[in-house]
């Protein structure tokens, strides 16, 4: 990234990436787009995967035989 600079990335902004993320479009791509560096989108992934509960509740489906 040429001329680094630190800022706070906007709610509207992280909402956009949020929107973003599960679609088929390289970090890279998202990066360009919300105009953050790739280095801060990777972390924020990061954090948001690890925020997300690794259990699943799994029932058991009634047969309908």
């Amino acid at each position: 990234m040429e001329n680094p600079q630190f800022r706070v990335i906007s709610d509207e902004t992280r909402a956009l990436i949020d929107r973003l993320l599960p679609e088929q479009i390289s970090l890279a791509g998202i990066a360009r787009v919300a105009g953050v560096s790739e280095t801060w989108l990777q972390t924020y992934v990061n954090k948001k995967y690890r925020s997300i509960p690794r259990k699943l509740r799994i029932r058991a489906r009634k047969s309908a035989r």
